[in-house]
């Protein structure tokens, strides 16, 4: 990956030295080396962008979607961002993508920085022919205040009444949580369909993820879990909750019971925030956030173009 020093400092430029970022971009379950472009100047490295097609994604027929992670850039550059959009277009079509889509570039709200330097890259993609093709919100809010609502705690002894059975998770049920995974995601556009290998990935993963899981039972069958992730920000732990229902058993509000209880555990285990991101056509998710008191901090906004 050549100066990998040097890719770094350009993230920090733009992250505050959140080295995570470069290890998401280069740990991922499908990387292509080929696909990373640094542009220079007397070796110094001056911005970078990641372009692919994964292979595991199910294309509609006559489409192949490939996807642009980003382009990164020292500041006050703009022709280093112009070249390496022209750069990573190019290797696309050579890979034979119709399409090309920009997922999680974000609007940070509000002035600063941030702002103008979106606002700067978003006119760069407009410029080229891309267009929002959907958009998600992050949302957060603040654990220190919580406290579980009268009606959460009725809905959650009426589910129970029914004959649900709410309970934390066991490592026997690490398969059972994988599928119910992938049948509740799955809606979601261009899903990845789990090979083997990947299969045996998230078996390990789960693994790990079994102690912070509970779930709900009907008729002996895992219809819905929630669990959390844990990122740290400096000094500020930031909680992030994942929730999965069924799409059968959705409405009937095991997924807000399973959201305030992860929301307790994480306050339970110290974190002082929590976070979420949503695709904002998912109105239900997107209501009962902002019935927990989460308040959106950022859009993130999902481009395309045809090629």
């Amino acid at each position: 990956m050549g100066d990998i020093q040097g890719i770094k400092r350009v993230f920090r430029s733009w992250w505050a030295g959140e080295d995570r970022r470069i290890t998401e971009l280069t740990e991922t379950t499908y990387f292509d080396p080929n696909g990373l472009f640094v542009a220079e100047r007397n070796k110094e490295i001056l911005g970078f962008s990641y372009a692919y097609v994964d292979p595991r994604i199910i294309n509609k027929p006559g489409r192949k979607l490939g996807f642009l992670s980003g382009i990164f850039t020292l500041p006050h550059i703009p022709e280093v961002a112009v070249r390496l959009l022209e750069r990573s277009t190019q290797y696309l079509r050579e890979l034979k993508a119709t399409e090309i889509g920009i997922p999680d570039f974000s609007n940070s709200l509000g002035d600063g920085v941030s702002a103008e330097r979106d606002s700067e890259l978003y006119r760069l993609y407009r410029d080229a022919g891309f267009s929002i093709y959907t958009h998600s919100y992050q949302m957060s809010r603040s654990l220190e205040d919580l406290a579980v609502p009268q009606w959460v705690k009725n809905r959650r002894e009426a589910i129970l009444a029914d004959g649900f059975l709410l309970r934390k998770a066991k490592k026997d049920d690490a398969r059972a949580l994988i599928e119910l995974s992938e049948e509740a995601f799955k809606e979601s556009h261009d899903h990845i369909p789990k090979s083997k290998d990947d299969r045996e990935l998230a078996m390990k993963e789960m693994d790990l993820r079994i102690a912070k899981t509970v779930l709900f039972e009907n008729d002996c069958r895992v219809v819905g879990s929630s669990d959390f992730s844990i990122e740290k920000y400096g000094k500020v732990v930031v909680g992030y909750p994942c929730v999965a229902v069924l799409p059968t058993y959705r409405n009937k509000g095991l997924g807000t019971v399973l959201f305030w209880d992860t929301l307790g555990r994480l306050k339970e285990s110290g974190m002082s925030i929590a976070a979420v991101s949503v695709v904002s056509k998912n109105y239900p998710a997107v209501h009962m956030y902002r019935k927990a008191g989460f308040n959106i901090d950022k859009i993130w906004y999902h481009l395309r173009k045809n090629i």
